[in-house]
């Protein structure tokens, strides 16, 4: 899930430098943040996008190894996927969701996990799959 990019620009004017983020769907935007350059200084942003309330987060690791997941939850909620990444918003309601992996050959299976969502809240399963020996 993780996704930066660096952008380094050189030779700007002594001054301030304000960072706006782009809105993303599912997601909630980080505030604009200003910094003050000062000679022979270098300054740094870093902005983080936070999923958005009532909302399911899935990621895996390493990239490209998982071969999909399926959760259950309330009012018989069903989702599955056949990768590793998912952002859930519709019709996620607060209560206990079940997290199981698909095996893959070659590696161990991250062990199934129930996570509870309440209100305004998001919850994060996160498989870790290791080689197997």
């Amino acid at each position: 899930m993780d996704h930066w990019e660096e952008i380094t620009i050189p030779n700007l004017p002594i001054g301030d430098y304000t960072i706006t983020c782009d809105e993303q769907s599912g997601w909630i935007t980080p505030s604009p943040e200003t910094q003050t350059l000062a000679a022979g200084d270098t300054i740094v942003f870093e902005t983080i996008y936070t999923p958005a309330p009532n909302t399911i987060l899935v990621t895996s690791e390493p990239d490209g190894v998982c071969d999909g997941w399926h959760i259950d939850g309330p009012n018989s909620f069903s989702a599955g996927s056949n990768g590793g990444f998912a952002l859930l918003r519709t019709y996620i309601l607060p209560g206990e969701y079940s997290m199981i992996w698909n095996s893959v050959d070659g590696w161990n299976t991250p062990t199934p996990e129930i996570l509870t969502l309440t209100a305004d809240s998001t919850i994060h399963f996160h498989g870790v799959y290791t080689v197997s020996r």
